[in-house]
């Protein structure tokens, strides 16, 4: 992922010369409207800036702003979460405090008195701090999203979620059946105003679709009509020979000098 889009960031800051490259290999690219896909902008200037960033296993590093990008979970599904409570998994490691056990336990527990009065508090803090404020909190059950790679212009947003030996996987350990695509698919709808919004899956070999029955067990707060709203934003999957092929880069920014475990 980083070598790639760090590529193709050094050759042109703006995107001008690639993102409508980029955006033709999508398989679903008819989706973007095609003014957009033929001129979607120039990438906001903050993308190709760095910052200090701790890697889980690189640790301290200079990271482009476009690699990891924080983006808070969807309200909807914390608030689904809170009010089903006894549909969520209990995971090996449940909080980070004895009072963030105490609260979760009150919520999943089999006592009606307790649960009842956790949930109305942890609906209320979700009511008063919302999505943005939930990081780390008791009574929130999905974290904040890292977006591999977050490309933005002033009509468009592509989220970039990159695979190479590794699947997608759950995006929450509390509700096992939440894909982490979908999840991605949710910021892209919730987190961007209104800019058109879309997100690329690139893998190092294609594999199944998002499929109803995934989507359906991803989305529990959704209606089907919403469903088919996030589909619209999925933009499918390519692989990145294929990708790296099109923007005409060099071959050994797929030399993956990193443990088989990381993108």
């Amino acid at each position: 992922m980083r070598p790639v889009f760090t590529s193709l960031i050094e050759r042109d800051p703006t995107g001008s010369v690639w993102l409508p490259v980029l955006l033709e290999r999508c398989p679903r690219r008819e989706r973007v409207p095609a003014p957009i896909r033929a001129e979607p902008g120039e990438l906001l200037p903050e993308l190709a800036e760095t910052r200090r960033y701790k890697d889980k296993v690189l640790g301290e590093i200079d990271l482009l702003h476009c690699f990891e990008r924080r983006v808070p979970p969807a309200a909807d599904f914390l608030r689904w979460l809170i009010l089903n409570s006894d549909k969520m998994t209990w995971p090996a490691n449940a909080g980070t405090s004895e009072e963030t056990l105490r609260r979760r336990r009150a919520l999943c527990g089999n006592d009606p008195e307790l649960r009842d009065a956790a949930r109305v508090e942890a609906l209320d803090l979700l009511d008063k701090r919302g999505a943005a404020g939930s990081d780390k909190k008791w009574w929130a059950f999905e974290g904040f999203t890292e977006v591999d790679c977050w490309l933005e212009t002033e009509r468009l947003v592509l989220l970039i979620e990159g695979k190479r030996r590794e699947s997608l996987s759950p995006a929450t350990a509390w509700y096992p059946d939440r894909n982490q695509l979908v999840r991605n698919l949710e910021v892209a709808s919730g987190s961007v105003g209104t800019k058109e919004a879309f997100v690329l899956l690139v893998v190092e070999e294609a594999g199944p679709g998002l499929t109803r029955e995934r989507l359906i067990a991803s989305t529990p707060h959704m209606s089907d009509g919403n469903r088919e709203l996030l589909t619209e934003r999925y933009l499918g999957q390519v692989t990145w020979r294929s990708l790296v092929d099109a923007l005409e880069l060099p071959s050994n920014v797929l030399v993956d000098e990193r443990p088989p475990d990381v993108v």
